[in-house]
């Protein structure tokens, strides 16, 4: 009987909308209708449609055709065209009700022709729209396109060359820029320059302009990673290709005014993996509040790039095995690093004195746990620029750089491990598993500089053959390179060298003295003799108390410092007569060192030689044997009292008043 009902009502209902088809519209017209936006902004010769929502017959009207005129109208949408400044009213009448539709038109804005093409000895006409004021053209570059019939709304280019050039519209403080191209469109070809790393190309391209254009490559997996040193930003998720902007004093440039080598550019990577890369427009133009924004233009030409990976992925690929574990990976990693890691160093010119310190000097150490000055010699001659061999190396690392490098391939190896600096600034622990080890060091080759003398100017010269250095590039070769110019280093060196570290300062400095280093410090320079041979020991001190001043562990003096504040620091007393173990009468400094146990300060003459050499019956060789009956006399223990007693801090605040200069605005060694 139920089924019998439901099928009478579908048969009464289909009668119902066969005798009224009606109804059904009469149900659709229930729902809302209402305009799409009863507002708009338009400029002149700007369009805008909207909508009368849920209507189906609409009669449209404009309050003004001469301000908003209605070019299109359907059954429920209209197009109104901006035509002239003002304020007009669409309205919509539906089923005898008004809606209504404010419309606001604004003076049109000024408007250039962005981009235009021509071809060689054909001409073409620039708009510029809208304009009614004075207006004055001009192009970047008149041997690629040449400008006539200048108007307030046009100006017609030819083409002269192949090429890139901008055509300028200047109306009052504003300018407006169209980028011509003439011509073919460029090519471009993409070479690592040392594969497989990311970081420096060869561009062959006919684009007279670097600043242009760039490559991006939009599917890199290092622009993806989450790696902390990698930075996010608008482009994240992107890697990109972009000629640099930097000269470099070892690379042959056809133009060096845009840094053209032969055929192309030099560019840098960022956070690429190489495959395929596209060609991307960059548009300098005026933001209109006082600098320039750059717009980036998608060209569509694909470009094909080798596979290549960034350090850290060298590192890996090379050294590590995943058959070993964690721990034995992060050892290789280290190991190749002590292997090919190289100190960065700067380039200098001997030509160009540097007027402020044109001599070599010292300064104190950059960290608290360093044992020694830093000489410096870089600093005597200005900057000869930038040298491309050893930024295209991807493993310039300094005592800072080289810890880091080894954490960032501990932490891809396994992303667990835990990273923690020591408490030297070149050491790092490495924690996984309960299991902590240590790494770091620092590149090999030393800071000494290079003089540009060294440096072939047209090392990488993109001719082709075994010289040029653009071409088949590795590792190994690179590496080879920077020893020579270690060794060039070093052997130039030399004799400011001896002025600071050599025989030379030993003989002026031997006995102790203070020393005025570079920054208008001071440090102490002091020096011992070992017992069995003629070599002396020259050093600098730090935490110890000379002449009531306190020296910091950078070596350098710090005024104002109080003994409470150092009070196990090391002393040295200057001037001192004492008796040696060989018991000979001897004058000079004497160097205390605290001992915790005693709560004093012990001297050892000679460096506590206190015992003999003899012949070690197992092995048959010389033996030093230590003294154990030896008592070390009183003159060389010094009590807390005795401490007290002379005055330690006594200096605090004064400048030692004599010693030697070293830094660098006098010859080395010159009294003060």
């Amino acid at each position: 009987m139920e089924r019998i009902l439901k099928r009478l009502t579908a048969v009464i209902l289909a009668i119902a909308f066969v005798i009224s088809p009606f109804s059904v519209v009469n149900a659709a017209s229930k729902k809302t209708i209402k305009l799409s936006t009863k507002k708009i902004v338009l400029e002149v010769g700007q369009e805008k449609t909207i909508t009368l929502k849920n209507a189906r017959t609409v009669d449209w009207s404009t309050s003004k055709k001469k301000v908003a005129g209605i070019t299109d109208s359907g059954a429920d949408t209209c197009t109104i065209t901006a035509k002239k400044k003002g304020k007009a009213k669409i309205t919509a009448i539906c089923n005898g009700k008004k809606y209504v539709c404010n419309v606001i038109v604004k003076k049109a804005s000024v408007k250039l022709d962005k981009s235009a093409k021509v071809k060689v000895s054909k001409t073409k006409t620039i708009k510029l729209k809208y304009n009614t004021k004075k207006v004055t053209w001009s192009t970047d570059d008149s041997k690629i396109i040449r400008l006539s019939k200048k108007k307030k709304n046009s100006v017609k280019i030819k083409g002269l060359k192949n090429g890139t050039a901008k055509v300028f519209a200047t109306i009052g403080k504003k300018t407006y820029v169209c980028n011509v191209t003439v011509g073919k469109p460029y090519t471009y070809k993409v070479t690592p320059l040392m594969a497989p790393f990311n970081e420096y190309f060869y561009i062959e391209t006919e684009n007279p302009d670097p600043k242009s254009f760039r490559l991006v490559d939009r599917k890199s997996k290092y622009a993806s990673t989450d790696e902390d040193d990698y930075d996010k930003d608008s482009d994240a998720g992107y890697g990109f290709i972009t000629p640099v902007k930097d000269s470099f004093i070892d690379v042959k440039y056809t133009d060096a005014k845009t840094l053209r080598v032969k055929g192309g550019y030099i560019a840098s990577g960022t956070f690429t993996d190489g495959g395929e890369l596209y060609v991307q427009e960059l548009i300098t133009q005026d933001s209109g509040w006082g600098f320039k924004t750059q717009k980036v233009v998608d060209k569509c030409i694909k470009v094909t790039c080798p596979d290549v990976v960034d350090y850290i992925d060298y590192l890996i690929q090379t050294y590590t095995s995943p058959a070993n574990d964690f721990f034995t990976n992060v050892s290789s990693i280290q190991k190749a690093l002590d292997e090919i890691a190289v100190y960065p160093k700067g380039t200098y010119d001997k030509s160009k004195p540097n007027t402020k310190t044109p001599y070599p000097f010292y300064t104190a150490g950059y960290y608290l746990d360093q044992t020694y000055l830093l000489e410096h010699y870089e600093d005597m001659f200005d900057s000869a620029g930038k040298n491309f061999g050893y930024w295209i190396y991807p493993y310039i690392l300094d005592s800072l750089g080289f810890p880091s490098t080894v954490a960032r391939a501990a932490r891809r190896l396994n992303p667990n491990c835990i990273i923690q600096r020591t408490e030297a600034h070149y050491i790092i622990e490495i924690t996984l598993d309960g299991v902590t080890k240590r790494y770091g060091g620092a590149g090999g080759g030393g800071y000494n500089p290079l003089y540009s003398d060294r440096v072939n100017p047209n090392l990488f010269s993109f001719e082709g053959g075994a010289e040029d250095f653009a071409t088949g590039l590795t590792i190994q070769r690179m590496q080879g390179l920077l020893k020579e110019y270690s060794k060039y280093s070093w052997e130039d060196e030399q004799y400011y060298y001896d002025l600071l570290q050599g025989n030379t300062f030993k003989e002026k400095t031997k006995g102790g003295t203070w020393i005025r280093i570079y920054g208008n410090a001071y440090a102490y320079v002091t020096s011992s003799k070992f017992r069995y041979s003629d070599d002396v020991n020259v050093y600098s001190v730090g935490d110890v108390w000379v002449d009531g001043r306190y020296i910091l562990n950078n070596h350098a003096f710090v005024k104002g410092e109080t003994f409470d504040k150092h009070p196990d620091a090391d002393i040295i007393v200057r001037g001192m007569t004492y008796t040696n173990y060989d018991k000979e009468e001897k004058t000079g400094d004497v160097h205390f060192y605290y001992d915790k146990t005693s709560d004093t300060w012990r001297a050892t003459d000679e460096y506590g030689y206190h015992g003999d050499y003899k012949v070690d019956p197992e092995t048959g060789y010389m033996k030093f044997v230590y003294d154990e009956n030896y008592e070390l006399p009183d003159e060389f223990v010094l009590t807390r009292d005795e401490v007290l007693a002379m005055n330690i801090d006594g200096n605090r605040d004064v400048d030692p008043p004599s010693g030697l200069i070293y830094d660098g605005t006098a010859f080395p060694g010159t009294p003060f």
